[in-house]
């Protein structure tokens, strides 16, 4: 068992925390570099398949008080080869997985959250050409050329 205390600006943690909070650090840092690693394999595996795989980028806000993106669940029924900004997706008909998540500040609670359920939306790509999905809230998800 660890025991003891660390004084630290003129008061005492007991190690236990200190060892705990070392452990957190580590392991998210550990799973950060996993995913990191995981998702550029999929990048590479994906593209080696598709080679003329299309750049869709996925539209996101950002403001001080409000923020909105689309998550992507699934390309395909298959992972999403994911890049910073957008997923790879080959020409062609496919099916994305999308959702969209808001975050807004309330007026009574500090953050008001709402998302949209992931919903199938099929796409036709053309190879060479670059998109943009954003979503509205009369037509849902829209797809344009970038």
């Amino acid at each position: 068992m660890i025991g003891g205390e660390i004084t630290f600006g003129g008061s005492s943690i007991p190690v236990i925390y200190v060892v705990i909070f070392a452990g957190i650090c580590i392991f998210s840092a550990v799973s950060a570099v996993m995913s990191f690693i995981s998702n550029k394999n999929a990048v590479k595996a994906y593209l080696e398949k598709h080679p003329d795989a299309v750049k869709v980028y996925l539209k996101s806000t950002y403001y001080v008080f409000m923020s909105s993106r689309i998550l992507v669940g699934s390309v395909d029924d298959e992972r999403p080869a994911l890049f910073n900004g957008g997923v790879y997706v080959k020409p062609g008909t496919s099916v994305l997985m999308l959702q969209y998540f808001k975050s807004r500040a309330g007026f009574f609670y500090r953050r008001v959250n709402s998302s949209t359920d992931f919903v199938d939306v099929e796409v036709n790509l053309e190879p060479g050409k670059e998109y943009l999905i954003s979503f509205d809230r009369n037509d849902g998800f829209v797809v344009k050329n970038k």
